[in-house]
């Protein structure tokens, strides 16, 4: 995971939202791989709920310390 804003953040930006909202929720981490990430998770479980991690853990990083870089508080590499 990089330590500066990139390009898929900044594209990805409203999926980081809505996965903060459900966790927020309190929907299950299942529900919003599937809703909001668009994971089968019939079909591959393992495979959503690593998907929902990795966005999970870059939505807070972006709450943390991203959001600076996009506000132009931070300079960019």
């Amino acid at each position: 995971m990089s330590d500066h804003l990139t390009d898929h953040d900044r594209a990805h930006f409203k999926i980081y939202l809505r996965v903060l909202d459900g966790v927020a929720d309190g929907a299950d981490p299942a529900e919003i791989a599937c809703v909001v990430l668009g994971a089968d998770m019939d079909r591959d479980p393992e495979r959503g709920y690593r998907l929902f991690e990795v966005y999970h853990r870059r939505a807070v990083w972006m709450t943390k310390q991203g959001y600076r870089e996009l506000a132009g508080l931070d300079p960019a590499p």
